[in-house]
């Protein structure tokens, strides 16, 4: 038995090709696997877009400053992280962009706009080009704002 055949807890990952395919066929960082996975999916609604954007920008105040390293500075502990980004060959690139991606949304029924904040985050995760997570960002804002009108009962309240 695979593991995509198994499912500890809940029932939301019903779809043949799971985030988590996506994420090891790209090689992603642990950040950029948790941003495209709250995009990719809805079982809790805003709070899956919130916790996106939360990862979104946390990549921008860090790895989307640019240069070679950036440093992380946590309860006294520094350290300088490699910032260069996955290299990734011109004839690969195409194959994620044309076919790997457009397939993975379309198994998984995403809504065009969350295609295009994934498929931003994607080119980030290639290039490194801090705009392609600015994009990101906006795309995610902009389903923040939609899914606030459209299901206005289903926000929740913090506490």
């Amino acid at each position: 038995m695979s593991a995509n055949d198994k499912q500890v807890g809940g029932s939301h990952y019903k779809s043949e090709f799971q985030h988590w395919d996506l994420s090891l066929m790209l090689d992603l960082d642990g950040i950029t696997h948790t941003a495209t996975k709250y995009l990719s999916r809805e079982k809790e609604g805003l709070l899956d877009l919130e916790k996106a954007l939360h990862c979104i920008d946390k990549l921008l105040e860090t790895k989307g400053k640019g240069g070679v390293t950036y440093t992380i500075d946590v309860c006294g502990v520094k350290i300088e992280v490699d910032n260069r980004p996955t290299t990734v060959p011109p004839d690969l690139r195409s194959t994620i962009l044309l076919e790997v991606l457009p397939t993975y949304f379309k198994v998984n029924r995403l809504s065009k706009p969350r295609c295009k904040a994934i498929e931003a985050m994607i080119k980030w995760h290639m290039s490194h080009v801090a705009a392609y997570l600015v994009i990101a960002r906006a795309n995610t804002i902009e389903l923040i704002e939609e899914y606030k009108v459209a299901e206005p009962s289903n926000q929740y309240v913090e506490q």
